[in-house]
């Protein structure tokens, strides 16, 4: 089965297998900085108690790699199922800033802001399992 997998890498254009090392490194980078942003959350929550501004500020430099990843998806000719989970992670991003302001909104539904660290839980696993399936498409 390496056998074929290898043939069927080896046949791809360059601008394929180009795109699918991008599209690794950007997962990874992605993937790394999610666990910097879960880091800057313990920090406001038991180093510097209530100072959220690195917390809520360092997402703007990578809220957007999901998309890049989606874009990569396509030219690197990547399973459906990376495609799915490349969006799911900007959609997950999305859901992840509505549920940050859940109770600013209304005292009503306060409590649906507990799936904040739920949804960076789901974000993080999830960004690790496309750089896992990422790498093994990439490698010889």
């Amino acid at each position: 089965m390496n056998d074929v997998r290898k043939r069927d890498e080896g046949s791809l254009p360059a601008r394929v297998r180009y795109s699918r090392v991008v599209f690794v490194i950007i997962a990874a980078i992605f993937a790394v900085c999610v666990l910097i942003q879960i880091f800057l959350a313990g920090l406001a929550t038991f180093v510097e108690v209530g100072d959220w501004d690195l917390h809520r500020d360092f997402i703007k430099y990578f809220e957007l790699l999901p998309i890049a990843m989606l874009l990569l998806s396509f030219l690197g000719r990547l399973p459906a199922v990376m495609r799915w989970q490349s969006g799911g992670l900007f959609i997950l991003i999305i859901l992840h800033y509505i549920t940050s302001k859940m109770g600013e909104i209304s005292p009503d539904i306060q409590v649906t802001a507990a799936l904040h660290p739920v949804i960076a839980f789901g974000i993080l696993l999830l960004s690790i399992i496309l750089v896992r399936r990422a790498w093994g498409l990439t490698r010889n």
